[in-house]
């Protein structure tokens, strides 16, 4: 084995072949037979892509670009580095080598900066079906734009990649809400030109006047997606509806000015009664005393609508007056409950500083009336983290307290017991020998003379 190896020759080690040679026999041999045979050993991306553009002969433009397709997939030993393929792909502007990249290229950021790239829906398809990182299946569903590449990856992915299927999902979506956008845009335009034709009938010059900025607030919305001729009917119909109101205004100048002055009282009566149902958001008593204080000042002091039209507004008016005074009396009984159970927990408080034993059915009894007052509505969540912590700390207390008291009970027992022992260790005579001695105590002669 050792001779063998001694004896044996190795192999010599090709040369790097210099490239700035091949190069220049790539671009200057009148052979094209060895100018195709210098690209297939050229590594260089820049000066093969040079050869694919500017060659005469297409058999060396054809060899050229295949070996800068190979360089550029990353397959070989010989390849360039990533960095510089990266580069590379950016220059890049043919979709069919480009598509080739983003599906088979061998490192994964070359697919991404390929596909990225690419504009032909059917191979970004493709390649968020079948690539295999996750990032290059989402980054190439979000690049496709075209509904039935969008369609055909929203029926083939399946469960491979929820990513992928929200995204499809999302952009058909964004597709469909875009091609229904101009027939929604011309309902809305009908609908407004005709809103603002049949203003003015019935001779509601005021009421059309007072709509018509209305319609054209939502106009502005949509003027300029409108259609042409949209955009004509809806300026002709307003330009006749002001020429047949400045008619009507010169005609009726004072019924005009009693209507609007109508109008103004209706309008700021309504605003009282929206400022009156914003009074949940009050969480002051004296900010609702000053409310309807303000609100029934500035109602009195307006004129008077016609009966048919004052009598609704009257109605809420009373309606949301009592409506703040009953929140008004919500708050002020949150206020007296929030205040009530701040004294309990400070009587709490005050029975646990002291040293002497606590009493059992009076604290409870306390500590119930605070849990009741927590329930109700509107009571202060820091309380109720003040309550739960003195709870804790009672039954600690009681729990401590109760342990003693059975250590002295049974303390005394023991004591008791001690105390009782000699009396127990004395031997008595059973009771009929001691009834026969007294009986012959009480006979002895001798005894009795003696």
């Amino acid at each position: 084995m050792i001779f063998k190896r001694l004896l044996s020759k190795k192999k010599p080690v090709p040369e790097r072949e210099n490239q700035d040679t091949l190069i220049q026999v790539a671009r200057t041999h009148q052979d094209p037979a060895i100018r195709r045979d210098a690209c297939r050993r050229v590594n260089r991306l820049p000066d093969l892509r040079e050869r694919v553009l500017s060659d005469s002969d297409a058999g060396v433009r054809e060899i050229a670009l295949a070996h800068y397709r190979h360089l550029l997939s990353g397959e070989g030993g010989e390849a360039p580095s990533i960095w510089d393929r990266l580069h590379e792909v950016s220059l890049l502007a043919d979709e069919r080598l480009l598509g080739h990249l983003a599906r088979e290229a061998r490192d994964a950021e070359v697919r991404r900066a390929a596909l990225m790239k690419l504009t032909d829906q059917d191979v970004l398809a493709a390649c968020a079906l079948n690539d295999p990182l996750a990032a290059n299946r989402s980054a190439a569903a979000q690049c496709i734009e075209d509904k039935d590449a969008l369609e055909v990856v929203v029926k083939n992915i399946g469960r491979k990649d929820k990513r992928v299927y929200r995204v499809a999902r999302q952009k058909l979506k964004e597709i469909a809400q875009r091609e229904a956008l101009p027939a929604r845009i011309r309902e809305q335009s009908a609908e407004l030109c005709d809103k603002l034709e049949r203003l003015g009938r019935f001779e509601g010059w005021v009421q059309g006047r007072a709509l018509l900025d209305l319609l054209d607030r939502q106009w502005a919305e949509i003027e300029s997606q409108a259609e042409s001729h949209w955009r004509e009917r809806y300026q002709g119909l307003r330009d006749r509806f002001l020429a047949g109101y400045d008619a009507y205004r010169r005609e009726h100048e004072a019924e005009i000015a009693a209507a609007e002055a109508r109008e103004s009282v209706r309008r700021e009566r309504q605003q009282l009664l929206d400022e009156l149902a914003s009074h949940p958001s009050l969480t002051g008593e004296a900010e609702l005393d000053a409310l309807r204080d303000r609100v029934w000042a500035r109602w009195e002091a307006l004129d008077l609508l016609p009966e048919q039209e004052q009598r609704p507004l009257t109605r809420r008016c009373q309606t949301l007056m009592e409506e703040v005074s009953a929140h008004r009396e919500r708050l002020a009984l949150q206020r007296r409950n929030n205040r009530r159970l701040r004294k309990l927990l400070g009587n709490l408080d005050k029975a646990m500083e002291q040293s002497k034993p606590l009493a059992d059915k009076s604290l409870r009894a306390l500590v119930a009336e605070a849990e009741g007052l927590m329930q109700a509505q509107g009571a202060d969540l820091q309380l109720g983290d003040a309550l739960a912590r003195a709870r804790d700390r009672l039954e600690e207390r009681l729990r401590k307290q109760k342990h003693s008291a059975e250590q002295r009970v049974a303390q005394l027992e023991e004591k008791l017991q001690e105390l009782a022992s000699p009396f127990t260790k004395v031997s008595w005579p059973p009771s009929s020998l001691r009834r026969q001695a007294v009986c012959r105590g009480r006979t002895t002669p001798g005894r009795r003379s003696g």
